[in-house]
């Protein structure tokens, strides 16, 4: 079982950052090719990327960087996650629904290590 996660935006900018420096190319064909303005393909060419924006993430899918990657589930740990939800739960849809809340809202926090 694989699930989409996140890539680093840390990862991503230093591969952008890195096809930015070897484009042959002028602003005005990185703006017809990547589909942004040429103000931004210039800036981008001079400076490089730093904050992750849409006109980055434009940037990205021109040069095929994911931005996304697949983590295999560790079925283990899925296991453990399992068995204590069932040791939690009381069984009524509030309380799930309580539940699932609570679990959702680690998802601003990130995990560097992968496996």
């Amino acid at each position: 079982m694989t699930a989409k996660v996140q890539n680093t935006w840390m990862a991503c900018c230093r591969e952008l950052n890195a096809k930015l420096a070897a484009y042959k190319g002028t602003p005005d064909s990185l703006k017809n090719e990547a589909k942004i303005s040429y103000w931004a393909a210039r800036r981008y060419l001079l400076l490089g990327a730093k904050k992750r924006t849409k006109t980055a993430d434009l940037l990205c899918i021109f040069f095929k960087i994911d931005l996304v990657e697949n983590a295999k589930v560790q079925n283990a740990q899925l296991d453990e996650l399992t068995r204590l939800i069932e040791n939690v739960w009381d069984g009524t849809p509030s309380h799930a629904a309580l539940l699932a809340r609570l679990i959702r809202s680690t998802r601003s926090f990130t995990v560097v290590e992968r496996r």
